[in-house]
């Protein structure tokens, strides 16, 4: 198998002022294990991730995290399914739907129909729970997946299932841009090549990189609800590889705006994250947040950035990084209310010297985020600027996360916030908006 980078720019592409919904989005490079993309928040996780053993003698059919990407893997002469399943709805029902992610196969056979993505609500007949039977009469669309090993090794297509319209077939990861209209009239959306197309309601196109491969397809159910989505590897025994599904990015179609920032860069550099990053068409009076997470879910901002005339090169040094891994992103905001969010990139920064980082600064006043490191055993003493002390309930994970509630919400204003182990004393300012 080869080695797949999948560091695509999904986030490059940004929303108005009237707030663009992100219904759904996963990075798979935050973790190895499955265990880490299953769970109940409806924006990122999914609810089941599994393979089948059904009548597999050649190995079972399995899911897995391979170099960034969740793969799908069925062996030959085995019948049972790989699935991955989002049974619970979104938190607000898309009216429109631009999707993206990244896909690339293995295989030596066709299979005219290997594996589908499909959306639409759970009705009566169960089909958008985990392990539902797949129903027409519950499903908004369904885009098919082809393998066609008898064109080029390795080659895919894309179907439609009503119309049995067929793509050609593709070689190597390409990127699938997927827009659904459900929204009751036309929408205008931005294709991948950079150009505006028009869609009807109740219908939708695909797009396998820059080319559209299927146009103005209709929608199995007409005006059905888009709540939940699965992906399935099944297709009889004849459908046997591999399939990566790289990042995956679902929001509403007003609103896509062409690519801004490019070339973001995250490089360790001893004790400090030096950032770095390239932007095309920004309007005068746009700025940029630094966003820094420790998990690749929650972001802070960190430093603000105004953008200058005529440049288009910028940088940012991180001189208190999160010990291990952390992850970095760019907010870029537009005079007119556009908001572009860049890609992630993650860093490890590994050190044994103490240190102390205030998560949420500025912060609510009503508790304080904190992450220590070789800070073993250490208290903390939060104090006002004149030196009144105020106490404040403290609780910390094996991994250094550090929360203190404060006994009352804290003012608005400047406090310090000291950790102390043996010799080793840390304070830090923390200002409460």
């Amino acid at each position: 198998m080869k080695l797949l980078l999948f560091c695509v720019l999904l986030g490059g592409i940004g929303h108005r002022s009237q707030a663009q919904d992100t219904f759904f989005e996963q990075h798979f490079s935050i973790g190895s294990s499955l265990s880490t993309y299953i769970g109940n928040d409806p924006k990122s996780q999914f609810t089941l991730i599994e393979g089948n053993s059904n009548t597999c003698v050649a190995g079972n059919s399995t899911a897995a995290i391979t170099n960034s990407t969740l793969e799908f893997y069925r062996p030959r002469g085995c019948s049972g399914q790989v699935i991955a399943t989002r049974s619970i709805d979104f938190l607000t029902i898309p009216r429109s739907l631009y999707i993206q992610f990244s896909l690339e196969v293995e295989t030596s056979a066709d299979g005219i129909g290997a594996a589908f993505i499909g959306f639409g609500a759970n009705g009566a007949n169960s089909a958008y729970v985990d392990n539902g039977t797949y129903r027409n009469d519950e499903t908004f669309a369904k885009l098919t997946i082809g393998f066609k090993a008898s064109t080029a090794a390795n080659a895919f297509t894309l179907r439609d299932v009503n119309t049995n319209i067929t793509s050609a077939a593709f070689t190597g990861r390409k990127t699938i841009t997927w827009v659904l209209n459900n929204s009751g009239f036309v929408v205008t959306y931005l294709t991948p090549d950079g150009s505006t197309q028009r869609l009807a309601n109740n219908l939708y196109d695909a797009w396998i990189g820059n080319t559209r491969v299927l146009t103005n397809r209709p929608a199995i159910t007409a005006d059905i609800d888009i709540k939940r989505f699965k992906i399935v590897f099944e297709g009889g025994q004849s459908s046997v590889g591999k399939i990566w599904i790289g990042d995956l990015l679902f929001r509403d179609v007003s609103g896509i705006l062409p690519v801004s920032i490019t070339d973001f860069r995250a490089l360790v550099n001893g004790p400090r994250v030096d950032l770095s990053w390239q932007t095309e068409n920004v309007a005068d009076g746009s700025f940029f947040d630094v966003e820094r997470s420790r998990n690749g879910l929650e972001y802070a901002v960190i430093q603000h950035i105004s953008y200058e005339l005529d440049r288009t090169h910028y940088g940012y040094t991180d001189h208190a990084p999160l010990p291990g891994t952390s992850y970095y992103r760019l907010r870029q905001h537009s005079p007119d209310g556009i908001t572009t969010l860049s890609r992630p990139v993650a860093v490890n920064v590994v050190t044994t010297a103490p240190g102390l980082t205030v998560l949420d600064n500025p912060g609510n006043g009503l508790v304080i985020q904190l992450y220590s490191n070789n800070l073993i055993g250490a208290t903390y003493q939060l104090a006002s600027l004149t030196g009144q002390r105020l106490p404040c309930q403290t609780s910390e994970t094996p991994d250094g996360q550090v929360t203190l509630q404060p006994q009352h919400p804290l003012p608005s204003g400047v406090y310090l916030l000291t950790a102390t182990t043996g010799t080793v004393r840390l304070t830090r300012r923390v200002l409460i908006q």
